[in-house]
């Protein structure tokens, strides 16, 4: 800024400038990690929960749960209403990773055609599937494994999850999930 009187008139720098400001914001950036991942790691063992949404959150929940790497993945699901959010040629993909990384899958359905299917391809598939009484029907798919807890809209037009990081909600989805999964239904 140049200031004439009264008035006052911009005049443009070299883009240098630019980059020379983000490399210094890059280097601050730099200089604070450690104390920044400090802060992160006591807060670290707090409860988390976040909400996904869209495309983006769809591609985001299902990144995270690879990179993670499980040894088991549970699932109760409404494959009908979950499959409307999915992009199958992703969900091979991802399912051919999972099996790649050994992460088994234990899912828990409502007895559908698409689900039956999978029942069918065997053990390949690096999972195991059970029925649930269609009675109890419900729309939304949860997902189990470490310490968290995704559950999945199957109302919403998009795609809408909510993760909790929480060991003891986790550990008491799994007990429920394992109480389900016991029984002669």
């Amino acid at each position: 800024q140049i200031k004439k009187g009264a008035k006052t008139f911009l005049v443009a720098e070299s883009p240098e400038i630019l980059s020379q400001m983000a490399d210094r914001r890059a280097q601050m950036l730099k200089e604070s990690l450690p104390e920044l991942k400090s802060i992160y790691n006591i807060m670290g063992a707090k409860s988390k929960v976040r909400f996904y949404e869209g495309q983006e959150g769809y591609l985001a929940v299902y990144g995270n749960i690879l990179k993670e790497k499980p040894k088991e993945l549970l699932v109760i699901a409404s494959y009908e209403n979950f499959k409307k959010h999915i992009d199958e040629q992703y969900e091979e993909t991802w399912t051919a990773k999972r099996i790649k990384q050994g992460v088994f899958l234990r899912w828990l359905d409502f007895k559908t055609p698409s689900v039956q299917a999978r029942v069918n391809e065997g053990k390949r598939g690096l999972r195991e599937i059970r029925f649930l009484p269609k009675e109890f029907a419900f729309s939304a798919t949860m997902f189990i494994y470490n310490e968290k807890v995704i559950m999945v809209s199957g109302k919403q037009k998009e795609f809408l999850a909510v993760v909790i990081e929480n060991a003891e909600f986790s550990q008491m989805q799994k007990q429920l999930f394992n109480l389900l999964w016991q029984q002669k239904l």
